[in-house]
């Protein structure tokens, strides 16, 4: 049993619209948090609907070297040199692989993408004309969707483990195709511009516990406490999973509903002001105790 526990925090973050802004996906306001964060010690573990080749790029744009989670809890991976936690300490059920020559740990719990396209081919044929899937958009239309440039739009394809859909149909087809799924097995969530179908053995909040639990058994003496920031539906597993959910105001959709009982903050402002906001004010509050 530990003894003189001392406390790691954990920022699990949501990226589109939450740590970036969702029109320009620029961070400069939270740009100041992030550098303290990084003085302290205390990592920021991006937990994203994003692919690998995205979130590699981004981690060299936030300057993070910490674990990241991709396709909206698929797949962990775990940097092996970049922090001396992860070097030379093989986590469960995982395999090695390399990338740009730096190695990872990767737990991949998710389907692959080949599932999910032969489970829509599956579906009755009323619901084909009411959604596109991403895969089936070519670049330019990637680009005009999402607003990112044309290179980023290409990483944005590169998907292992999902395929998200643009629903085209009304309200009431939307909810006839949700029950559909989910009588399957699957969860719809909303995560702004689509529609992500779910695993229910891979979603966003089983990935944060199982990287909470690896790091909280590689550190000794030390409880470490998960902070959780996300402002859509597709973050709700993550928030709730959680010991803190952070909920950030977006200026599209009301806050995500998280359970009742979790104990959350929502910030007043928008976007990586409102991440910059609420992690600020849990710092001040963590080191102030920590004090006392």
């Amino acid at each position: 049993m530990k003894s003189s526990m001392t406390k790691q925090l954990l920022i699990f973050t949501d990226l589109d619209g939450t740590l970036l802004d969702d029109t320009d996906y620029r961070f400069d306001e939270a740009s100041s948090c992030l550098s303290e964060l990084k003085q302290r010690g205390i990592p920021v573990i991006p937990v994203t609907s994003k692919t690998l080749v995205e979130v590699l790029e981004l981690r060299k744009r936030l300057d993070l070297n910490t674990p990241f989670i991709v396709e909206n809890g698929a797949a962990i991976y775990l940097p092996c040199d970049s922090m001396p936690l992860y070097a030379n300490r093989q986590p469960p059920m995982t395999h090695q692989v390399t990338i740009d020559q730096t190695a990872y740990w990767c737990y991949a719990p998710g389907r692959r993408i080949a599932f999910w396209q032969e489970l829509l081919a599956r579906q009755d044929a009323k619901f084909a004309a009411l959604y596109t899937t991403f895969s089936s958009l070519d670049i330019e239309q990637i680009s005009a969707l999402t607003g990112l440039n044309e290179r980023d739009a290409k990483q944005a394809s590169e998907r292992e483990f999902s395929d998200p859909i643009v629903w085209q149909g009304n309200s009431d087809q939307r909810k006839e195709f949700i029950q559909c799924l989910s009588a399957q097995g699957v969860t719809v969530v909303d995560g702004g511009r689509f529609l992500h179908l779910m695993d229910t053995k891979a979603d966003k909040g089983r990935a944060l516990l199982w990287l909470e639990e690896w790091i909280n058994s590689q550190l000794d003496n030390t409880e470490c406490i998960a902070l959780a920031l996300g402002d859509s539906e597709n973050d709700i597993s993550m928030l709730n999973a959680a010991n803190t959910a952070l909920l950030v105001r977006s200026k599209k959709h009301p806050f995500p509903e998280v359970a009742p009982s979790k104990y959350q903050v929502k910030s007043r402002l928008f976007g990586p002001a409102g991440w910059s906001e609420l992690v600020t004010q849990q710092l001040i509050a963590h080191f102030t105790e920590s004090q006392c």
